[in-house]
């Protein structure tokens, strides 16, 4: 896959798509969201192998901003994983928020 910007191009081979696979836990946004982060990594320094890449997007995870995007996706999850129907993924997102420290007050109501 290559995607081209004004200054340069950058390839990202099918190990890179699998790790964006597995460490997307389903979400596209976030699939979307990590290959910009390696491209624009890539652009800074197009030696970067794997693995570092791999600590890139991992470092990006252990972050929850509860006033941020993150916190507005997961919680848009949590409302349509519920509204399905959907135990298993509700359960999923819920502990998710609570792990990266959401307020349980606030998703009391």
């Amino acid at each position: 896959m290559e995607k081209s910007s004004s200054s340069s191009s950058v390839d990202v081979d099918s190990a890179m798509i699998d790790l964006l696979s597995d460490s997307a836990d389903g979400d596209a946004r976030v699939a979307l969201s990590n290959l910009e982060i390696i491209i624009h990594a890539l652009q800074l320094d197009p030696h970067l192998d794997h693995q570092a890449l791999k600590e890139i997007i991992g470092k990006k995870f252990l972050l929850y901003d509860q006033s941020g995007d993150n916190h507005y996706e997961l919680i848009s999850a949590l409302h349509k994983s519920i509204r399905g129907g959907d135990a298993d993924a509700g359960l999923y997102w819920l502990a998710r928020m609570l792990e990266g420290g959401e307020d349980p007050l606030y998703l009391e109501d």
